[in-house]
């Protein structure tokens, strides 16, 4: 859905998931009356029955954050966004990292329960039940190759102690450590393992993002050779 100000799109795997009409804003200008676009732009997802809408802007857009907020918006979550030239990386393998295939989706989907603290489990208004089953399908369609081109595994004595998601363009969208393993370099293995794979396919970036009060994987990731060059924050609005 279009509008000259703002613009939005139905979220149709949230929608399912939540089971309440979900949307993701795209866009609001920052031009004009910022209160009234806010309040055209809540006018026109309660008139298309939209209940739940988020969206995402960068952290320094102040003016539109307090409209957004005075409006009824809501703080969810902050990220950090994160960029590493793939030439100044000493790749590192090891042996206990492998691929992924479907038979490892049951172990993954019991790994990432109540693992990421996104803005799904910052929001009180959604079930927590409901963000597990978001990240559960989320990994399955990484190891089926639907919205990952590969799922690297960390396992110790057969057991499943972390992953990574990658895309073939330089994107991780997915670092997961299981709780009682974290702290034992688990995760920056996993980051090493992924740079190999960019290498070994010339990609020249690699990009990752984190929650911005993720102290360890801040540092995990600039210890790696990653460098912060933006920051975002979520909000959401909700019809009840």
């Amino acid at each position: 859905m279009n509008q000259q100000d703002f613009a939005w799109v139905e979220d149709t795997f949230d929608t399912k998931i939540l089971e309440i009409p979900t949307a993701k804003i795209q866009s609001i200008e920052q031009t004009g009356n910022l209160n009234d676009q806010v309040l055209n732009l809540i006018k026109d997802l309660k008139g298309n029955a939209i209940e739940y809408a988020t969206y995402r802007l960068n952290a320094s857009s102040f003016a539109l954050i307090h409209a957004l907020e005075r409006n009824g918006f809501a703080y969810v979550d902050g990220m950090l966004a994160m960029e590493l030239t793939i030439s100044e990386v000493v790749a590192k393998e090891n042996s206990k990292i492998r691929p992924a295939n479907e038979n490892d989706i049951p172990a993954l989907q019991e790994l990432v329960k109540g693992l990421f603290k996104t803005r799904y489990y910052n929001d009180p208004v959604i079930d927590k039940n409901k963000v597990n089953t978001i990240f559960q399908k989320w990994v399955k369609n990484s190891v089926t190759h639907q919205v990952a081109d590969e799922v690297l595994l960390y396992e110790e004595a057969g057991k499943i102690l972390g992953f990574i998601t990658i895309k073939r363009d330089g994107p991780i969208p997915l670092v997961g450590v299981l709780e009682n393993a974290q702290g034992k370099g688990i995760g920056k293995l996993l980051i090493y393992a992924a740079l190999n794979y960019f290498k070994q396919i010339g990609v020249k970036k690699a990009f990752i993002e984190t929650q911005i009060g993720n102290v360890s994987a801040i540092r995990s990731y600039q210890s790696c050779g990653f460098k912060v060059i933006d920051s975002y924050l979520t909000f959401r609005w909700c019809d009840k």
